[in-house]
């Protein structure tokens, strides 16, 4: 396998093990919330990059979404990160540039961990807000 072909494997190494991290959040998330909020792991692919997360719908229909992406650009890769409710940035990470795919799984595990890190504290703050009384 040539040095390119390595580096493509690495990165989808790594994008799935950012899949599986959002899975395993997910569940444990929505198990303290069930049967209440219904949630779902995604993964998107486009001619611009890829997209891994989590989306969570409450019982008032909002979406909180949980999310990392990768994106080429000409010198290298993009990382994004974000949790966001119906466009509402509640976290929002600096878009990082990195010149290699060795960079890129840095910052993409790093993005994982701070994008589903406060997850159950988002969601457990989202639900306590719906039975607050206006």
């Amino acid at each position: 396998m040539d040095s390119a072909s390595q580096g493509a494997a690495d990165l989808l190494t790594g994008l799935g093990q950012a899949a599986v991290r959002f899975g395993n959040v997910g569940r444990a998330v929505h198990q303290a919330h069930q049967p209440f909020v219904r949630w779902e792991p995604f993964s998107r692919l486009s001619r611009s990059g890829v997209a891994t997360g989590m989306v969570f719908v409450l019982p008032d229909g909002r979406e909180v979404c949980f999310e990392v992406g990768v994106a080429m650009d000409g010198q290298g890769f993009r990382v994004r990160g974000e949790v966001s409710d119906e466009g509402e940035r509640l976290v929002e990470l600096p878009v990082s540039d990195t010149a290699n795919v060795r960079e890129c799984l840095v910052v993409l595990r790093a993005y994982v961990g701070e994008v589903t890190g406060p997850a159950r504290r988002i969601l457990d703050e989202r639900m306590a807000a719906l039975h607050e009384p206006d």
